[in-house]
């Protein structure tokens, strides 16, 4: 009797632990997440998360700072950002690395003789992204590009400036100048042919995408579903240099 008692007791805990779980596997999940990369790489995905978790509710904003969770003036479940380093006391996992590319639309590249012709750069119209990273310390994309590839005379402090890395790119297809883009970013337009890749410099950006929680959070299971989830989205993905030996829009038709 006192066996069937326990094996009760213990039945009993089990399954209110699991109706537990299967709550907490349900509802609101609130994301914020880099504007660099939510239109571009996240959007296109959340369908399918939303067919494999259909009873969980997704809130997305986009904002470039990392959340403070220890002040909880947001309600922020995830945060997926970008920078160079993952702040202490939270649990962040490295979800995409990324990489900067000069990009233009075909006939700009073609009225100024930029294809395989990058010292012709010193001559373009440069379109800058100034974004505030928040945790990441400012930097110049075309300065530091321009140091990588033995490009000197670059107009730095002339052109177009944005804040948002999509605008350069909408700027960019244009025909306003050459944009520095991002591979996630840019991926769409290089396939539709809107954009090319001049030149074969693909500079590694200095930052990387995080996945961000707190180490409570990561305890909850919608949190930890989304977690795995999107890293596995990220496996899936192919960088640009692996799907390009030459960058794509090189052909001059």
């Amino acid at each position: 009797m006192l066996h069937n008692a326990l094996d009760a007791g213990f039945g009993q805990i089990y399954e209110a632990i699991r109706n537990i779980k299967e709550g907490e596997s349900k509802g609101d999940l609130f994301i914020a997440c880099a504007p660099s990369i939510s239109g571009c790489w996240l959007l296109p995905r959340l369908k399918d998360f939303h067919n494999e978790y259909p009873d969980i509710s997704l809130h997305i904003r986009s904002e470039n700072n990392l959340i403070d969770y220890e002040k909880k003036e947001r309600n922020v479940d995830v945060a997926i950002y970008c920078g160079e380093s993952i702040s202490a006391g939270l649990y962040a996992t490295p979800l995409l690395s990324d990489t900067l590319m000069p990009v233009c639309s075909q006939e700009y590249a073609r009225k100024h003789h930029l294809m395989e012709n990058p010292e012709a750069l010193r001559h373009c119209t440069l379109i800058h992204e100034y974004s505030d990273l928040g945790n990441s310390p400012y930097y110049s994309g075309w300065e530091v590009w321009g140091k990588w590839a033995g490009i000197n005379g670059l107009p730095l402090h002339s052109g177009y400036s944005f804040d948002r890395a999509e605008l350069t790119i909408i700027a960019a297809r244009e025909g306003f100048g050459v944009a520095l883009g991002r591979e996630w970013l840019v991926r769409e337009a290089l396939a539709k042919k809107e954009l090319v890749v001049p030149f074969k410099l693909v500079f590694p950006a200095p930052q990387t995408y995080y996945v961000v929680s707190t180490h409570k959070g990561m305890l909850r299971p919608k949190v930890r579903l989304f977690h795995d989830w999107i890293l596995e989205k990220a496996r899936e993905s192919t960088s640009y240099a692996e799907l390009h030996r030459c960058p794509a829009g090189l052909e001059q038709s």
